[in-house]
């Protein structure tokens, strides 16, 4: 049993190959690059520190590309803006992006693929099954809540991230039902859970726990305490599932 140094959460060693059904979208920053073979590089070292520096830049763009859209909004962000915010040239920005909109994907993506990292641990620890699937939940929702909870410009990013990424928002919500769905699976299995009485299935429990919690989130706006929204959706998820568990 380790302990993950983000959430100090205790997670259990596992193979790999066990997340393989929601396995996370390859960071784009991180794929192999030609030259390259299983991360193992070839006697192309130009290529590879080329290469190496193009991921280190384009990384450091998203990084800036998200505080900036925090601080201005999706609609009030520009390239300028950007790249001062990067300590680039616009010039340099299109060597990486085409435009504005493909930088906010961008930023989407490294967000969500961070967040099923780290849902993954999260449905690997040894938690009761309630904490299991309160920090599951936790790593989307409540990390969204803390970074952008009380954002005057929430509103506007939220409709711009569904309009550009849509897909793959959707897609990690797929993701964080079934590892919640497995989490339930798991706990069936060892005795901690009895659905008869519930009448539905481990998928659908994780699916109207996914709403249930969603709706805490969406009625969550700028004078909305932070500490209280964490506390409720670990009282929502108790209260869903509390007369579910085998005593």
């Amino acid at each position: 049993m380790i302990e993950d140094p983000h959430t100090g959460i205790a997670v259990l060693e596992t193979n790999p190959a066990e997340d393989e059904a929601v396995h996370a979208t390859p960071d784009p920053l991180t794929i192999p690059v030609p030259g390259t073979t299983q991360g193992t590089p070839t006697s192309n070292a130009p290529g590879k520190t080329s290469s190496r520096a193009a991921r280190k830049t384009r990384g450091l763009i998203v990084t800036a590309a998200l505080d900036t859209f925090m601080h201005y909004g999706y609609h009030r962000t520009t390239l300028e803006l950007i790249a001062k915010e990067a300590g680039l040239s616009r010039t340099s920005l299109y060597h990486h992006f085409r435009n504005k909109e493909e930088i906010f994907v961008a930023a989407v993506e490294n967000i969500n693929i961070d967040i099923i990292k780290r849902a993954q641990k999260a449905a690997r620890s040894a938690l009761p099954i309630e904490d299991k699937i309160c920090a599951i939940l936790e790593c989307k929702l409540g990390f969204h809540v803390d970074l952008m909870g009380s954002n005057r410009h929430r509103d506007e990013l939220l409709h711009e991230g569904m309009r550009l990424a849509g897909d793959l928002i959707g897609d990690t919500r797929t993701k964080l039902e079934k590892l919640t769905t497995r989490a339930i699976n798991d706990a069936i299995h060892l005795g901690e859970l009895d659905l008869r009485s519930a009448d539905c299935s481990a998928s659908e429990l994780a699916n109207l726990i996914y709403i249930g919690v969603t709706g805490l989130y969406h009625e969550f706006d700028q004078n909305s305490d932070k500490q209280t929204f964490h506390k409720n959706l670990w009282r929502l998820v108790r209260l869903m599932i509390d007369h579910l568990i085998r005593r």
